[in-house]
């Protein structure tokens, strides 16, 4: 597909002709029938985020993570488990077939990416709940 892309770049030309190995015409391939692959209908770029990528790759619970898509662009809004799955969310996101581009306001519950504060550091939390918590 990004061969023939490319072909039809380099040549300027809106189809390309297919021949088997004895020369024989065998169809046409236009630039819609490679951008097809591309463009999918939105409902079927939501379930393909909430079952295959939210579910089964990040390994997160889908109904914490609300997925709108509009003409390709995915909005995300909730919050997800870990601040640690955030990027790999988004790229995953991106990678699914027929997205234009994803907007997120996402939070998380856990901060892994910060190490746990020690004993000698808790004077510099703030927060009386937060030492509470961290002690």
């Amino acid at each position: 597909m990004a061969e023939a892309a490319r072909l039809m770049d380099r040549h300027q030309s809106r189809f390309l002709l297919v021949t088997g190995e004895d020369g024989k015409l065998l169809g046409v391939v236009t630039a819609r029938d490679l951008l097809r692959v591309f463009l999918r209908p939105d409902a079927a770029i939501k379930t393909e985020i909430s079952r295959d990528v939210l579910s089964r790759y990040l390994g997160t619970n889908p109904v914490l993570v609300k997925v709108d898509v509009i003409d390709g662009v995915v909005r995300l809004t909730g919050e997800l488990e870990r601040k640690s799955i955030l990027a790999a969310a988004l790229r995953a996101v991106r990678a699914v077939d027929g997205v234009i581009d994803v907007e997120a306001q996402l939070g998380y519950a856990i901060d892994d990416i910060r190490l746990p504060l020690g004993p000698d550091q808790l004077e510099e939390v703030g927060s009386p709940v937060a030492r509470r918590r961290l002690t």
